[in-house]
C-alpha cells in the first residue's frame, strides 16, 4: 500500500513500480489541493493497481485495506476512480 500516491513523488514511484512489474499497488490518497489524479490515468485498466480515496488517519479504513491485502483480494475492493 502506498499513501499519498497522487502527488508528484508518489505517482512517479507508482508508475515506475507498475511499469517494472515490481509489485501490485494499492494507492490510498485523500486527494487534496496538491493532488493530480490525471497523472495515473494510464493505470486505469491495470489489474495490479487500485486507487482508494481515503485518509491514512482513518484507522478503520487502513485496517480494512490491510486485511484485504493480506487475504489476496482483487482490484474491486476499493470503488471508483479519483
Amino acid at each position: 500500500m502506498i499513501t499519498v500516491g497522487i502527488g508528484f513523488i508518489g505517482a512517479n514511484f507508482i508508475l515506475k513500480a507498475r511499469r517494472s512489474g515490481w509489485f501490485n499497488v494499492i494507492n490510498l490518497d485523500k486527494l487534496t489541493y496538491a493532488s493530480n489524479p490525471g497523472t495515473l490515468d494510464s493505470l486505469a485498466d491495470d489489474a495490479g493497481y487500485v486507487f482508494c480515496r481515503g485518509d491514512i488517519g482513518d484507522g478503520r479504513l487502513v485496517a480494512e485495506l490491510l486485511e484485504k491485502v493480506s487475504a489476496g483480494c482483487d482490484r474491486q475492493f476499493c470503488g471508483g476512480k479519483p
